[in-house]
């Protein structure tokens, strides 16, 4: 047997993250650019919630209007029916007499 067949590899190393944050940062500002970066997307998401209240608002809006509408439908259709009802008793009364 060789006196070097018996030798386990080398473990890498375990500080890949240090070492990206470092060449991040010599690399030209990845620090500045990140917080650029953060700050572009914060800017980003608080228009899309901008935008999104403004439509959960139109459409609450528009729910409450067909609400309205749907109440308004069947206060009519109560009515119709009633005056069914009262034409048909009418006809009846009239048959009987």
């Amino acid at each position: 047997m060789n006196a070097n067949s018996s030798r386990k590899p080398r473990e890498p190393r375990r500080d890949g993250a240090a070492g990206r944050q470092q060449s991040q940062t010599r690399a030209g500002g990845g620090v500045a650019k990140a917080t650029f970066d953060d700050q572009r997307e914060a800017l980003e998401l608080e228009g899309q919630c901008t935008e999104l209240r403004a439509e959960r608002d139109e459409l609450k809006q528009q729910l409450a209007a067909a609400n309205a509408r749907i109440r308004a439908l069947e206060d009519t259709q109560k009515d119709v029916v009633n005056r069914i009802d009262w034409v048909l008793d009418s006809i009846h009364n009239l048959v009987d007499s």
